[in-house]
């Protein structure tokens, strides 16, 4: 037994130390933290913080705002006729890509994408104001506009105690 052991102690002691293999670009980018902090799939994280970063929103924000928004469910359809995960009407998506449909609002990565640039117009109109921006999005730009400050809906997703 003496024996086997030292034979083992010594081809240890000659093997390379021991690396761990490089992380998976998912974990490196973080969204694997984003997927397990929600308790969501590791696709729909990705899909998420893809799309908040192409149209520069705060990843912090942009899952607070789907969270929010939907639960996190891509077929969420809301009582005056918002679709999917960002909680999108109709007409706003139509805004931006001419005769969009409803059942291609309910794709994630259309979905996201085009809430998100909404997002990032609504924070160009308040000039980086997330208080007021995530108003506009609840709420509409009519309210936002007569609103200074933060309101309920804003802290829980621009984050912060602003009142």
């Amino acid at each position: 037994m003496r024996i086997i052991l030292s034979a083992i102690a010594i081809a240890l002691a000659a093997a390379p130390p021991l690396r761990a293999p490089p992380a998976p670009t998912a974990w490196r980018d973080g969204v694997l933290l984003w997927a397990y902090r929600y308790d969501i799939s590791p696709t729909l994280a990705g899909q998420i913080a893809s799309a908040a970063d192409r149209h520069q929103i705060d990843r912090g924000f942009a899952f607070r705002l789907v969270r929010r928004e939907s639960g996190f469910r891509i077929r969420a359809r809301g009582a005056a006729g918002e679709i999917g995960l960002t909680q999108i009407k109709l007409g706003t998506a139509r805004d931006f890509r001419r005769g969009i449909t409803a059942i291609q609002l309910y794709q994630p990565g259309t979905n996201l994408d085009l809430g998100f640039r909404y997002t990032a117009r609504l924070r160009a109109r308040y000039r980086g104001d997330l208080h007021r921006t995530a108003t506009a999005y609840s709420h509409g730009p009519a309210v936002a506009d007569r609103i200074r400050g933060a309101t309920r809906y804003s802290i829980e997703v621009a984050g912060g105690g602003r009142r």
